[in-house]
């Protein structure tokens, strides 16, 4: 990202093997990806954090489809972190768009925590 929004970070049992996982840098979001196994993990963990102070456009849908497809080799995914999309307006083209690419990475719907300010959790477990 061209500013800097404090970062973001991931914080595990220090009982797990953590690998940092490299990926792409990205204008519209931050993140961290790590691949965490030990004690019955085997995951990848990946924290994102786009701003709400500009707005989701394509851009943003084209750059988390690029990351996204990043972890098709992995068998378990779990992404956490907050977009800023509203997801709580179904009908809304950005909303429906992100949807969309969830379902074609066969990524389970996310999960949120108030209708306005979502925090998601996504996640590919087989």
């Amino acid at each position: 990202m061209t500013t800097n929004h404090g970062r973001v970070c991931l914080l595990y049992q220090d009982s797990l093997h953590a690998v940092p996982v490299v990926t792409a840098e990205y204008q519209t979001f931050e993140h961290v990806a790590v691949f965490l196994y030990g004690q019955g993990v085997k995951s990848l963990f990946a924290v994102i954090y786009r701003p709400g102070s500009s707005p989701a456009t394509s851009i943003v849908i084209h750059e988390f489809a690029e990351f996204v497809g990043q972890f098709t080799r992995y068998s378990s995914l779990v992404i956490m972190g907050d977009v800023n999309i509203h997801l709580d307006i179904p009908t809304d083209p950005v909303t429906v768009n992100f949807l969309t690419l969830l379902s074609a990475h066969n990524l389970d719907r996310p999960r949120w925590f108030s209708r306005r300010h979502i925090p998601l959790v996504i996640y590919l477990m087989s």
